[in-house]
């Protein structure tokens, strides 16, 4: 007999007034011995009541999309996110680039980056202010380059940005500036 795991098969879906009426039909047959009936007349009731689940108006089942289209969604919106770097996206805007519902991209980044869309938007845009940091002689303030990038909430800017790279926006500024400044010279 072949070993039937939850990841080889699919569910049933059934209203809980068919599957009430299965519970008490089976109940029946238990309790009641089988009517009296003959084993083969009790086996022909059960897959009577089986096949009548079976072809029960079951709701639309939920079958998770395949790697491969799941692959797509998140390649499409990492595409749409970088040719687009200074513009606020949301959820919803990605939902209708993708033609996917908020579950099925918040399923797609899950599975495939381990993320959810909501923190990729936040770790690209982090990242994306980082790097203007980091940049030779850059003398906008802070709260500008990140609001540029699409982060309005100072404190949790700092917070985020602090967790994510160990230092505070700041300190990478200061780090960067001492990168390029040449050595200073000691002889007299």
């Amino acid at each position: 007999m072949k070993n039937l795991s939850s990841a080889q098969s699919a569910r049933l879906s059934v209203s809980n007034s068919s599957l009430q009426t299965a519970r008490q039909i089976i109940n029946s047959m238990v309790v009641g011995k089988g009517f009296g009936l003959k084993t083969e007349s009790q086996q022909d009731m059960l897959n009577m009541l089986a096949l009548h689940l079976l072809q029960a108006d079951n709701p639309q089942q939920n079958i998770a999309p395949s790697y491969k289209r799941r692959k797509a969604v998140v390649d499409k919106v990492k595409e749409y996110v970088t040719t687009n770097p200074q513009k606020t996206i949301t959820i919803t805007e990605l939902c209708e680039l993708a033609f996917v519902s908020r579950r099925t991209l918040q399923y797609s980044f899950e599975s495939i980056l381990g993320i959810n869309p909501l923190r990729f938007l936040r770790l690209t845009r982090l990242n994306n202010v980082r790097r203007e940091l980091k940049k030779l002689n850059q003398d906008k303030p802070i709260s500008v380059i990140a609001a540029n990038w699409g982060v309005w909430h100072a404190g949790q800017f700092a917070k985020d940005y602090t967790q994510l790279f160990g230092e505070n926006p700041s300190q990478t500024v200061k780090n960067s500036a001492q990168q390029f400044e040449p050595p200073c010279s000691t002889n007299p």
